[in-house]
């Protein structure tokens, strides 16, 4: 991160969703009503997709701005991998299917079970998987 005050801003929004995702935490303990609680998990999503984008507009405004305007060519070679590799993996994540899960709900504790779809990258069940 380039300044303290970037970092800060990042950190309040992080401890934001935080909160927010405990709140959906409990609506699902308090069985609240499923579309309420999907609706509440597309804002949580979208504010961790813009905290990401924070984090990427300054990534591309500080090093890989170096990288690229610097002589080391093995340095931008690295930092242009890196950011086709997170590209790539965005791209997997956004065309996951979950499968369906059997009788309507996934298994106390279990997890890739055979009816539940688990990312091969974090071994978490897609259907609680946070993705963009």
């Amino acid at each position: 991160m380039a300044t303290p005050n970037r970092r800060s801003h990042v950190l309040n929004r992080l401890k934001s969703i935080d909160g927010h995702l405990r709140g959906v935490m409990r609506m699902v303990e308090d069985d609240a009503y499923c579309i309420d609680v999907i609706q509440q998990l597309q804002a949580v999503q979208g504010a961790v997709g813009r905290v990401a984008s924070v984090l990427l507009e300054d990534h591309l405004q500080t090093c890989v701005t170096h990288a690229i305007q610097g002589n080391d060519s093995d340095e931008r070679t690295r930092v242009i991998g890196e950011l086709l590799r997170l590209f790539d993996a965005g791209a997997r994540t956004t065309s996951d299917e979950v499968a369906p899960v059997a009788n309507g709900s996934i298994p106390d504790g279990e997890v890739g079970g055979p009816f539940q779809h688990v990312s091969e990258a974090s071994g978490i069940p897609a259907a609680v998987r946070i993705t963009r």
